[in-house]
């Protein structure tokens, strides 16, 4: 494929070069112009398929519609030439060209097209068969590098009982120690619940058929003995049915006669389905590569797979990944849990389904992706009801010097205290409370842990058992314009180290329990205004998990240092004042998962409402530096802040 694309190119810059020489406008050419075009036209193509999916499907939607448009421009124009009579050479119109040729009938045309197109397509084209396939993941790939062929004749008519295997780029005999006679016109299909082939039938070098049954594992073959066998017979229709984890055989030849007749064959599925007990943990970073143990009652050669639930009719799902099984036996699985993207996460709004799949059945469970840098921030404001005492928002732990630093809306920590960070929570909130900022949250739901700042066992907050008193040992920082405006609603936080907030139970610091922070972009795209030609997620919470929404920001304002985005909530409509801080990210910034904003809250531009994010500048760049080195034993003072975070007032979450 890599030699199709330059071969492509450099046949494009070659018709280029001709064009423009043609036109007039590149009269002489020199013979190296068309490798300088095809140059440019691979950079077209390398920034286009490094540019997010809706853009990128965009302009080939538009290259596909311009096409069309100058076909039927250019049929017009020589169907026109036609009639009048102004063809080259004076071509009258005629219809010859849609006659064929003497002796060739219609019969032969449509096998040359056949032949033509299947010459063509290649063996790209078995993915069309994914919405028929019960496991596409595995199947298909399996399908194409691990086919399996089995007796026939040679042309000395001899019957064969020889094995060959299909490497991908070879055929390698294999040498079993038993297997099925020499036969010819058996039939073949593959179960994907057990992972074997099934072979029945077929013709025997005696001139009779035979009905036996064979089973090939890969590396054996094995005959099965089914109660009730259809009579002997051979080039029988044999397909496996995915819905009900059986085979279908259907008619063929014996004893002189075509025969028409049904068959189903289930082949090992005695017993009961399969049970899921437990599954321990039952969350997973969305990166993958967490050892997950699943209990219950299994059958032999399970197949697990991580998808998302069913979003419409005939089940379109997010994603559909295979986690790799380790080990298993009748009552355990362990698993390697496959990645997805951080957009996948916000895509699920919930967990996404655990399948194992055996010969006897299916069974599923939940199972959460969590983003860890990504959770839930409760501090304590002092205000009275609805807007306090407590209130929450959403922050993210980000990439910093002394990995303890924490992100989120200025408005959400400016004035505030007791502050409560539990990354990657998922879950019914509030939980508890109110015993303190870590009250709020579900002990289960804290796959992480809670980590704390600025915790006060007195002075009006409740005191805080999950925390202690870290007030020696962190602070929280805003930036000084903060918060009336859109430009600088931001803020840092940095985190207490704790014994308690890491599930290992060792001390250690945010980011080392994390494994890192997101990354921050500084000055995305140059400036607002250049950041709003770009694709953002929008991240934040709804019921408990994660959500998210993308599109390009509709409106911006400010410069190198501050400045903000919008967007209409018409796109994010599940956006709420609750959702303060949630990052604004994308990957065209220089960093794998960027965060070029922070969620402000709700607002309206133009009689147009929508969300605010403010811009992470200069400012913010700054306020950060300060905070990776700031004395934490000298916390900063504040001002009390306006009433825009979500505030957490007898257990309510709106």
């Amino acid at each position: 494929y890599m030699f199709y694309a330059v071969t492509t190119t450099i046949a494009a810059g070659i018709f280029g070069t001709s064009l423009l020489q043609t036109l007039k406008i590149w009269t002489a050419p020199p013979t190296w112009a068309p490798f300088v075009l095809a140059g440019v036209f691979m950079l077209m193509i390398g920034l286009l398929a490094s540019s997010p999916v809706k853009r990128a499907t965009g302009a080939l939607l538009g290259f596909e519609g311009a096409t069309v448009a100058l076909i039927l421009l250019v049929s017009v124009v020589v169907l026109v030439k036609l009639v009048g009579g102004h063809a080259p050479g004076g071509h009258p119109f005629t219809m010859s060209v849609f006659s064929l040729p003497h002796g060739v009938g219609t019969t032969r045309l449509f096998q040359g097209a056949v032949f033509g197109f299947l010459s063509f397509a290649g063996f790209e084209a078995s993915s069309t068969l994914g919405e028929e396939t019960a496991h596409p993941r595995r199947d298909i790939p399996r399908a194409i590098v691990g086919t399996v062929l089995f007796g026939g004749v040679d042309a000395s008519r001899t019957y064969l009982s020889d094995t060959w295997l299909w490497t991908g780029s070879t055929w390698v005999e294999d040498s079993p120690t038993t297997g099925p006679p020499p036969e010819d016109g058996a039939t073949m299909a593959y179960d994907p619940d057990l992972s074997a082939v099934v072979l029945f039938g077929g013709s025997l070098s005696t001139g009779s058929s035979t009905n036996a049954t064979w089973s090939w594992n890969g590396s054996t073959w094995t005959q099965l003995v089914p109660d009730v066998n259809p009579s002997a017979r051979n080039d029988v229709g044999l397909a496996y049915d995915a819905a009900t984890s059986q085979f279908v055989l259907f008619g063929g030849g014996g004893s002189g006669s075509v025969l028409a007749d049904t068959w189903v064959l289930v082949p090992n599925a005695t017993g009961p389905p399969p049970t899921i007990q437990s599954v321990t943990p039952a969350w997973a970073p969305f990166t993958g590569g967490t050892s997950v143990r699943i209990s219950g009652a299994f059958g032999a050669n399970p197949y697990v797979h991580l998808r998302g639930p069913c979003l419409t009719l005939g089940c379109f799902v997010i994603f559909d990944e295979e986690a790799a099984v380790t080990s298993a036996n009748s009552t355990t699985i362990i698993v390697t849990v496959p990645s997805i993207s951080l957009y996948e996460v916000g895509e699920l709004d919930g967990p996404a389904v655990l399948e194992v799949d055996t010969a006897t059945g299916t069974a599923t469970t939940g199972f959460t992706y969590v983003v860890p840098e990504i959770g839930e921030l409760v501090s304590y404001n002092g205000l009275p009801p609805p807007n306090g005492p407590y209130a929450s928002c959403v922050a993210e732990a980000v990439q910093s010097g002394n990995h303890r630093v924490v992100l989120s809306a200025g408005h959400c920590i400016k004035g505030a205290t007791d502050f409560a960070f539990a990354p990657g929570y998922f879950g019914s909130f509030p939980c508890h409370g109110p015993g303190g900022s870590s009250s709020f949250f579900c002990p289960s739901a804290t796959p992480y842990g809670i980590w704390c700042a600025e915790t006060r066992a007195s002075g009006g907050a409740s005191p805080d058992p999950e925390c202690g008193t870290t007030t020696s040992r962190s602070t929280a920082v805003v930036s000084p314009q903060c918060c009336a405006t859109q430009y600088s609603d931001f803020g840092f936080i940095d985190m207490a180290s704790s014994t308690q907030g890491c599930p290992t139970g060792v001390s250690l610091s945010l980011g080392a329990c994390l494994g890192g922070g997101l990354a921050i972009p500084w000055i995305p795209g140059g400036s607002p205004g250049s950041a709003s030609s770009q694709d953002w997620n929008i991240f934040g919470y709804l019921n408990g998990y994660l959500d998210t929404c993308n599109a390009f920001p509709i409106a911006d304002n400010g410069n190198y240092s501050a400045g903000w985005l919008f967007i209409g909530q018409s796109i994010c409509p599940w956006v709420t004042h609750g959702d303060s801080g949630g990052p604004w990210i994308n990957g065209q910034n220089g960093a794998f998962y960027g965060i070029g904003a922070v969620n402000k809250g709700l607002g309206t531009v133009n009689n147009v409402g929508g969300v605010f994010g403010s811009y992470m500048g200069l400012d913010a760049l700054v306020l950060w530096q300060s905070v990776q080195s700031i004395n934490t034993s000298t916390p900063m003072q504040r001002t009390r802040p306006p009433s825009a975070r979500r505030p957490v007032v007898h257990l309510r979450k709106h």
